[in-house]
């Protein structure tokens, strides 16, 4: 505290010592407990790695992904057919852009699981065999390779039917 505000205490108040020292001892104590209190916080600061940063602009880059691929996740959960487009888009530039491999996965799978909503199942295809070169033993993928075959066998079947109904008449 200033020389002028411990004079002015004294000045104003007729008890002005009484509040002047009370004063002066609780910072005193204050002082002295704060360094105590902060040792442990001190202590965990250093010791936790969750407090530790590495590459923060590569972080943020990692945020700004994370968040384009929710939301094309969003996108994708839409059955409207202009929302799945875009969510392919997104998808896309955030598999160019990056080179994190589980960010890459995670692009692949719904990037496969896109076209398929699409009924593109050639596209689809590929991107779920490009994913079984990442992950070769991963059970999701090759259970929606396996949905991806029996649609793309249904829809031909379809087709050829049509076709055979479109020419008997």
């Amino acid at each position: 505290m200033s020389f002028i505000l411990k004079l002015f205490i004294i000045l104003h108040f007729r008890i002005g010592y009484l509040f002047l020292y009370t004063y002066e001892l609780v910072s005193i104590l204050l002082t002295k407990v704060k360094s105590t209190l902060m040792n442990p916080i001190r202590w965990l600061i250093q010791t936790d790695a969750s407090f530790k940063t590495t590459n923060l602009p590569h972080n943020k880059k990692l945020l700004r992904y994370k968040l384009y691929l929710d939301y094309a996740l969003d996108l994708l959960k839409t059955t409207n057919r202009s929302n799945v487009m875009e969510a392919i888009e997104i998808i896309l530039y955030i598999l160019k852009d990056n080179k994190l491999t589980k960010l890459q996965s995670d692009c692949l799978y719904h990037l496969a699981v896109g076209f398929l909503k699409l009924n593109d199942y050639h596209n689809a295809a590929i991107y779920c065999q490009c994913l079984l070169t990442i992950e070769p033993d991963n059970q999701r993928i090759k259970d929606l390779l396996m949905e991806i075959k029996s649609r793309s066998f249904e829809d031909i079947q379809n087709k050829s039917a049509i076709v055979k109904l479109s020419t008997s008449n």
